[in-house]
């Protein structure tokens, strides 16, 4: 089961559009801290809200596969980075990505 990492250090976005549909999309990129070695498939989660946020800023978790029970690892932070492709929103005007101890904003032109 995935976590949140421990501490994000930059977050990314650009737009694209998606061609021949038109739809707007988001690269999203999110460099982060791991609290040990042997953490993986790491992933954006899009909160789902039930109406947009007034501040406009679509909220993801930034999330990771701690290693396993068992596993040997060292208990060193290390970095971990993701970039996925998401659809955005017609309200977003930013991204805000989470982690156990902090959040980065990243304010769409």
């Amino acid at each position: 089961m995935s976590s949140r990492v421990y501490e994000i250090v930059e977050v990314t976005a650009s737009t694209t559009i998606a061609f021949p549909e038109g739809e707007a999309y988001l690269v999203v990129g999110a460099k982060g801290m791991v609290t040990s070695t042997g953490w993986s498939n790491p992933t954006l989660s899009r909160f789902i809200y039930l109406n947009p946020p007034k501040d406009g800023i679509q909220d993801f978790d930034f999330r990771a596969e701690p290693p396993a029970a068992g596993t040997i690892t060292q208990p060193v932070v290390t970095p971990i980075m993701v970039i996925e492709l998401k659809s955005l929103p017609s309200w977003a005007k930013g991204i805000r990505v989470h982690s156990v101890t902090n959040y980065k904003e990243f304010r769409l032109p």
